[in-house]
């Protein structure tokens, strides 16, 4: 049998087991490929009929749930897509449960294409919700919706531009973490205006729920034992600038930055220390020219603000030891030199004397013989 029969009758049987690809093997997997990605497009990702991906092939696992069984992570995106459709559209839907989501493999950051089942309070019916929000960094706040409407509506025809819209340049910039303002944002500024509890408790739902996505996909690994309903808010303060702003988005109505303090007794209570204030920075952009929504954001420690005061002091407690060092060597200095000023001393028990140098010039001390 010659080499290049055995090498045919080889390669297949490698295959198999996932090694050596042939040509036979690549075209199956290619039109395996092809199959599967058409059921996901027509679908758009929600619906893929129970299929499995293809080795090798970016696909999407489909999982089944309730609201006892579905991951938290995922009843917090549920929500976002939800407050993403009201927030644009003036309605005030609610989330009853989650009947089923598909997410992606091969990363580690995940995209959710999320089915679940609302309520309309204005008709007091329920109805089926779809939407989609891809996470672009694991494990931080970094979150894009970009599909959020009831099952069978368009997702971009509903959406109105302003007047004043312009086209942004480069969105992606737009979801970079966004940094602590040098200033505290708790005390009135000409950056940073702080809410009214009044204010607080009327927002409080699209306020908790960026605290709870913030620290959700922060501690992710933790997250099935922490209860976010305990985390409580302190203060709330939110940016008036729009500096170093994208043009196209500080003119949006709906974005915003959003500075939070609140206390977490979870974290407190594993750490063994004491309840403290935390903080936590949220931006909301959305782009009316691709119709996507994005939050993102991180959470801090309250060090963060008392950091530059502290620095400051001991900037200004070094130059005071200094300064204070400076005049005591001066001051020794001047007492040396007047010791030589004095008239001369008589030591009786030697007989001897000292010179008494002139009043300008310090001269050496003298011993001479009394006669």
């Amino acid at each position: 049998m010659s080499g290049e029969t055995k090498r045919e009758k080889r390669l297949p049987l490698a295959w198999d087991w996932g090694w050596y690809p042939t040509k036979e093997g690549m075209k199956e997997a290619y039109r395996q490929t092809l199959e599967y990605e058409e059921v996901v497009r027509k679908s758009e990702g929600f619906d893929v009929g129970g299929l499995t991906a293809p080795d090798l092939c970016r696909g999407l696992m489909e999982y089944i749930c309730s609201n006892d069984t579905c991951c938290r992570i995922v009843l917090l995106y549920a929500r976002m897509g939800l407050h993403r459709y009201n927030l644009l559209q003036g309605k005030n839907l609610e989330l009853i449960s989650v009947t089923k989501y598909n997410q992606t493999t091969f990363s580690a950051a995940c995209g959710y294409y999320i089915t679940l089942e609302a309520m309309d309070p204005a008709t007091n019916s329920p109805l089926t919700f779809q939407t989609r929000v891809q996470e672009l960094q694991s494990g931080k706040l970094v979150l894009l919706c970009a599909i959020a409407r009831p099952l069978g509506g368009t997702n971009l025809g509903d959406i109105k531009r302003s007047s004043d819209y312009k086209p942004v340049k480069n969105f992606f910039l737009s979801n970079t973490i966004p940094q602590w303002p040098p200033e505290d944002p708790f005390e009135n500024s000409k950056r940073c205006r702080v809410l009214e509890k009044s204010e607080v408790q009327e927002n409080d739902d699209w306020i908790r729920l960026y605290l709870e996505l913030a620290v959700a996909t922060t501690i992710r690994n933790s997250v099935k034992n922490h209860d976010l309903s305990k985390l409580k808010i302190v203060k709330v303060a939110v940016d008036t600038s729009t500096q170093d702003v994208e043009e196209g988005l500080k003119n949006s109505k709906h974005f915003v930055i959003v500075y939070i303090r609140y206390k977490d007794p979870c974290v407190d209570a594993l750490l063994g220390n004491h309840v403290v204030d935390r903080l936590a920075i949220v931006r909301r952009t959305f782009n009316e020219q691709h119709g996507t929504f994005s939050l993102v954001g991180q959470i801090l420690t309250r060090d963060i603000i008392p950091k530059q005061k502290l620095k400051l002091r001991r900037r200004t407690s070094s130059q005071l030891w200094f300064s204070l060092r400076l005049r005591w060597r001066l001051s020794g200095l001047g007492l040396s030199r007047r010791v030589h000023t004095k008239r001369s001393i008589r030591l009786p028990s030697l007989g001897l004397r000292k010179s008494t140098p002139t009043k300008n010039k310090v001269s050496e001390t003298e011993l001479v013989m009394v006669s």
